[in-house]
């Protein structure tokens, strides 16, 4: 019996499992495999998710001043942002070209370029940008034109050679300051000739040792001219601190002193003191004028103070013999007035006689012409 009932059932059994096969097959309906019938239902979904996210785009780009593609183009991953903020009140073409120098150096294509830029909009010019038509904006110049446009009467004025050449140094402005100055205008008017920038520095400069050597040995470049422009600025400057060091010490000077007993001097010393005054004069003339007095000068173009400077840098020790007091100190008691050429007190630098001797001697023995006169007077 148990046999029989074997037998009976394995038949049913297959037959059971082959109709839920094709149960399943009728189900689909084609006869094809499973995994191909779920790809398909797969790319359908994908591309009803893609109609949904078209028509998305689609209609933001109907209210977006940008074009479709604009909207569509992706960023890239190594994007970075300008930190560039326009807000319609500064030169907007300006403006545009800081922009495209930082998109060169990102490497933003145009599209990324005009996602960019509106990045960069602030206050009116983002209410402006937000009210332009829809979809009017199609690539990044179309963008820069626009705005260009809009705000055109904030475009700073073109300068051209006339400005370089109505520009002048102030009677109290340094060297150093209106160099600077002419320079940055000078970058201003890229178009202007080499020759035009150098005569433009040299004739609007102060009347002073600086123009008198441009004016007598003229430079064939602007770079030239800086050059030598450089040189008096250091003197200019230099001779600043010193007149800061020369009040410093009038001042001091006119502190009242007490006088130590043990420095009151016994009438021998003071007459030793005189002594080495009269042996330290001596050598002064000796040295410093060659033992000869003048008594007519060249006139000068700058003060003796600036052509002091001009010896200390420039000339030669064997054309000229410094005093003792230049590296001994000064052997005079502080006073109202001080003389740079000594390092001593007692007299004025402007008024050292000694100095003026030697800046005649070495005026003629062919020195210091760029601080002689062009008048050919003599002055006493």
């Amino acid at each position: 019996t148990n046999s029989l009932s074997r037998a009976t059932t394995a038949p049913n059994t297959v037959a059971g499992s082959r109709q839920n096969a094709e149960e399943d097959e009728s189900s689909y309906g084609d006869g094809r495999p499973t995994h191909d019938r779920e790809l398909e239902r797969m790319a359908k979904q994908l591309r009803q998710l893609q109609a949904k996210v078209d028509g998305r785009a689609e209609r933001r780009a109907r209210g977006h001043p940008f074009s479709a593609d604009i909207l569509a183009a992706p960023l890239p991953n190594n994007y970075k942002d300008t930190n560039l903020v326009f807000d319609g009140t500064s030169d907007p073409s300006r403006h545009v070209r800081t922009f495209e120098n930082v998109a060169v150096l990102h490497g933003y294509t145009d599209t990324v370029s005009c996602r960019a830029f509106l990045s960069t909009l602030r206050g009116g010019a983002l209410d402006w940008f937000q009210q332009l038509p829809p979809g009017s904006i199609v690539d990044f110049g179309d963008f820069a034109e626009k705005l260009t446009n809009q705000y055109s009467s904030a475009v700073a004025q073109e300068k051209t050679y006339l400005t370089l050449m109505a520009m002048r140094q102030s009677e109290k402005e340094s060297l150093r300051k209106y160099v600077a100055r002419y320079n940055q205008a000078r970058l201003e008017i890229p178009s202007a000739v080499d020759e035009v920038k150098a005569g433009g520095l040299i004739r609007s400069l102060q009347a002073g040792p600086c123009r008198t050597s441009l004016a007598k040995t003229p430079a064939h470049t602007y770079d030239e001219v800086l050059k030598r422009c450089r040189k008096y600025i250091n003197l200019e400057e230099t001779e600043a601190e010193f007149a800061k060091l020369e009040e410093l010490g009038r001042g001091e000077s006119g502190k009242e002193k007490t006088v130590s007993p043990k420095r009151i001097a016994s009438p021998r010393r003071e007459g030793r003191a005189r002594q080495d005054r009269g042996r330290e004069d001596r050598w002064k003339d000796e040295h410093i004028s060659g033992g000869k007095r003048f008594h007519d000068y060249t006139p000068l173009n700058a003060k003796i103070a600036e052509v002091l400077m001009a010896m200390e840098k420039g000339i030669d020790g064997k054309d000229v013999t410094w005093p003792r007091s230049r590296f001994e100190g000064p052997t005079q008691p502080k006073s109202r007035k001080y003389c740079r050429f000594h390092k001593d007190y007692g007299h004025t630098t402007e008024g050292c006689r000694h100095l003026k001797d030697g800046i005649e001697r070495l005026i003629r023995v062919g020195h210091l012409k760029e601080f002689v006169y062009q008048d050919k007077g003599r002055r006493k």
